[in-house]
């Protein structure tokens, strides 16, 4: 699977959504849309920008968000193995948390961290994806420097 991860991180904290189900809290993202028709995947940033904007209702502009890393991921699960071909972005935009929209279906709650309840959260394995977990100790650990104290 082709997947996008986006983090925001700024004064405010990082950026993170609980999701419906399964009611745990993670990095926004989402898959690129595959135009069967056109036999074309969509571009890795334009359904960063997209699924973004589906999740919490806020329309990053082009220059706002940029790519970080990439990372190939072997994930098993109900005895299916899954490879994770994903992108990570980050936008270090100042957003206040009132111009979030979530959308409903998917997002219970988003909510920014400082980085001592954020370290707090990591420890909770009931309480947060193991996707965020990996992304900010395996993929892109300087990140977590990056959250206000």
């Amino acid at each position: 699977h082709r997947e996008v991860d986006i983090f925001v991180i700024n004064e405010y904290g990082i950026l993170l959504d609980k999701r419906v189900e399964p009611p745990k809290w993670c990095q926004f993202g989402g898959h690129p849309e595959y135009y069967e028709d056109r036999g074309v995947a969509e571009d890795w940033k334009v359904a960063a920008i997209r699924e973004f904007e589906e999740e919490a209702g806020y329309r990053f502009q082009n220059h706002e968000l940029g790519e970080i890393a990439n990372y190939i991921r072997r994930t098993e699960i109900h005895e299916r193995i899954n490879h994770r071909f994903a992108r990570v972005f980050l936008s270090r935009k100042s957003i206040p948390i009132d111009e979030f929209k979530p959308q409903r279906s998917e997002v219970q709650q988003i909510e920014y961290f400082k980085r001592t309840d954020f370290e707090n959260l990591m420890q909770q394995e009931d309480q947060i994806m193991g996707g965020v977990i990996y992304i900010l100790t395996a993929v892109a650990p300087k990140l977590i420097d990056l959250v206000p104290k």
